[in-house]
């Protein structure tokens, strides 16, 4: 339906957030608003037909194709367990936190110095670009 982008860079204000939003329809906005964390959160606004966007498989499939080799990590949360009470047939099982799990690999080639990089290195990298 829509995408949402809410950032900040690192060393801005609080009051220098900025906030993007695309219905893919050729246009967007951007206003600046008020974010206490540095940092870019992505929202997808899906509709009932697309799902399938939010499925966690999806979404890693699609950052690995497409990010895996920038320099910048890209995190998603992770939602955490409930707690679950003993039962005659089982033991009981302690709620645990979500957390932030990262997505991609944050490592690119061109940022490295080239004697840095193994032959392996390189193929993976054209192997993973070209497939």
């Amino acid at each position: 339906d829509k995408v949402t982008v809410r950032t900040r860079a690192a060393g801005h204000s609080s009051d220098e957030g900025v906030l993007w939003e695309s219905a893919g329809e050729g246009d967007f906005t951007v206003e600046t608003i008020s974010k206490q964390t540095r940092g870019t959160e992505i929202t997808l606004h899906l509709r009932d037909d697309e799902k399938e966007f939010a499925d966690d498989y999806r979404l890693r499939s699609i950052v690995t194709k497409y990010s895996d080799h920038i320099s910048v990590a890209v995190e998603m949360f992770e939602e955490g367990t409930p707690a679950v009470e003993a039962t005659e047939d089982s033991e009981a099982v302690a709620a645990t936190e979500g957390s932030w799990k990262p997505m991609n690999k944050a490592t690119a080639l061109w940022t490295r110095n080239k004697s840095d990089v193994t032959k392996e290195e390189y193929q993976e990298f054209y192997k993973h670009i070209s497939h």
